[in-house]
């Protein structure tokens, strides 16, 4: 038997064990990556939840007992302090089934500078807020999260929606 045969099968060996380790470790870099079939389940149910909220509701002029979509604009572009203040009186757990999701959910205003305390600090989900009216995210238990803005009229002036959901 050669001595170069056997240096070249020791090469050979490195080689491999460290091209598979290589391989192995992209192949889960990539799959970690891509985020879950529960996150996606969870950012397209926020994007159609704040579509319902973003909307007139259904009806149009929706109150407590004849709500089917509780969506709070008026004129398709102004936040409806009326029907805030309907959404309200509606109970938590029967507004999550009236805008279809599982997942639990909150929503507030904001200016660009500031939350708005419009009726409340927030609404959905009962959360903790300072006393600027600020959310106390660090107090939610969550494998996944999801913030989307949405940007309407109010008196008169741009704010954005920030919706917040969870799983």
């Amino acid at each position: 038997m050669s001595r170069k045969a056997q240096v070249w099968t020791a090469d050979f060996i490195i080689a491999l064990a460290l091209f598979l380790i290589v391989a192995i470790t992209s192949i889960s870099l990539i799959i970690n990556a891509n985020p879950s079939d529960k996150y996606d389940e969870l950012y397209k149910d926020t994007v159609h939840l704040s579509g319902q909220l973003m909307s007139q509701g259904h009806p149009h002029e929706w109150d407590e007992d004849s709500v089917v979509i509780p969506g709070l604009l008026e004129n398709k572009t102004r936040l409806s302090t009326t029907k805030l203040e309907e959404y309200n009186k509606l109970n938590y757990n029967n507004t999550k089934n009236l805008l279809q999701t599982r997942h639990d959910y909150f929503f507030y205003f904001n200016d660009g500078r500031e939350t708005l305390n419009i009726t409340q600090c927030n609404y959905g989900y009962e959360i903790e807020t300072d006393a600027e009216c600020n959310p106390a995210l660090e107090s939610l238990n969550y494998d996944n999260l999801v913030r989307i803005e949405r940007i309407l009229i109010h008196d008169s002036k741009l704010v954005k929606m920030v919706i917040y959901s969870w799983n």
